[in-house]
Order: C-alpha cells, then structure tokens, then sequence
C-alpha cells in the first residue's frame, strides 16, 4: 500500500513540474504560425482625374498679330465623336480691340439646319437650367459663337463647369463638358485692354459699345485673317 500511494504522490509531481514548464517548444511554434496576420494597411486611393486647365498656349493661333488681344482656351473634359473621326472641342475666350467673343471650336462643320445659318446648342452652367440658343457660325465652319461674348464672359467667370450640346454633320448628338474654374484669375491681367473690370469686382465683363447689337467678327478691323471668325 505504502508503494502505491508513494507511486501516486510521485506522479502528480512531475505531472505539476510539466504543467509549470508551459507547451513545449513545437507546441508553442504550432500557436505562432496559426496566430491570424495582422491586417494590411488600407490601399491608397487612385489619383483623382486632373480636369482641364484654362491656357493662353495658343494666344497667337486665335488672335494672329494683333496687340492688344488676349485668348484663353479650355479642352473638353472629354472626347466626342464627329464623323469618321473623335475630337476633343475647345471653350475659347477671346478679346480683340475690346470685343469679346466666346466660341466653341467645334473641329467639324455642324449639321445643316432649313433657312438658317445659325446652329441650335443646349447647355447649362453649374446647377442652371438648361438653356436652348441659336449660336452663329464660323466662317470656317468649326466653331460656334455666342449671341453676347461679353456677356458670356461674366457668367463663365462666375460658374464651375458647363455642358453644352449639339449636333455635328453626319454624326449624332454630342455633348461636350467643361472645368470652366480659373477664367477671373486668367483675365485680369488683360483686363484694360479687354474692356473687362478688374477682378476686385469678380473680374466681370464689361460690354464693349454697341456689343449687345453683335460683336465684330475677330480680325475684321485691320483685314487679318485669324481661325474661328464669325460668319
């Protein structure tokens, strides 16, 4: 009896030895690899798209070898289609001898409308209802004009973007979007020679005399020749 109970008693001895101890060494190595892995940091976000900027890159194509003269041109957000071709459309802001004209370039001729020269456009500034007008011609037939560029001008200043759609030759309906953010800032340094206020006062254009009853067609005063001029 004595041998037994001495067998016991040894027994949970070096049971509690070993439980003191911890797992052993593959135990402990099992518990590491089935640990979960730490979670990965969160993917950075793709850049967000750069919209188009204002430029006066291609001042001397729009107003040739005129002085007193500014041009600003704004690509299209996006591409459309013409005929048998895509195009990225430009917003053109142009003074020449304090007359403003604001045009679409178009890239294409426009499709022909009964008994009238003019072209149907619909388009909208910012959050603005959606407006229908008849824009005039270019000469070369590439471009859409404004009734009032001065007046145009002003509300471009104050807006963030604009839509506007129409309908080039053999082709559907497109619908062009610009950024049209930064003009005030752009126009301000021409300002006195545009006939434009000073952009302490949003930068607002200032109607040359007579422009409400139509802007002179660019280049007309000294017979140059410059792209985009009005029919």
């Amino acid at each position: 009896m004595a041998i037994l109970v001495a067998v016991a008693v040894g027994g949970l001895v070096t049971f509690g030895l070993l439980s003191a101890r911890g797992p052993s060494a593959d135990v402990a190595a099992a518990r590491v690899e089935a640990a979960p892995p730490k979670p990965s940091r969160a993917a950075a976000p793709p850049a967000a798209t750069i919209s188009q900027k204002w430029n006066s890159d291609n001042r001397a194509y729009w107003v040739g070898n005129e002085r007193k003269a500014a041009a600003f041109e704004l690509p299209a957000e996006n591409t459309v289609t013409i005929w048998m071709n895509e195009v990225r459309p430009l917003l053109v802001v142009r003074c020449i001898a304090k007359s403003t004209e604001v045009f679409v370039w178009t890239g294409t001729a426009l499709a022909m409308e009964a008994n009238t020269e003019d072209h149907a456009v619909t388009y909208r500034l910012d959050d603005e209802p959606e407006l229908t007008e008849r824009w005039r011609d270019s000469a070369e037939h590439d471009a859409l004009f404004t009734p009032d560029g001065a007046a145009f001008t002003e509300r471009l200043i104050r807006a963030r973007s604009m839509r506007i759609g129409y309908t080039p030759h053999n082709a559907a309906s497109v619908v062009a979007q610009f950024n049209v953010s930064g003009l005030g800032t752009l126009v301000e340094a021409f300002a006195k020679e545009c006939g434009w206020k000073s952009a302490s006062a949003d930068a607002t254009a200032a109607p040359p005399a007579g422009a409400r009853q139509g802007l002179r067609p660019a280049g007309e005063a000294n017979g140059s020749r410059t792209p985009a001029r009005k029919r």
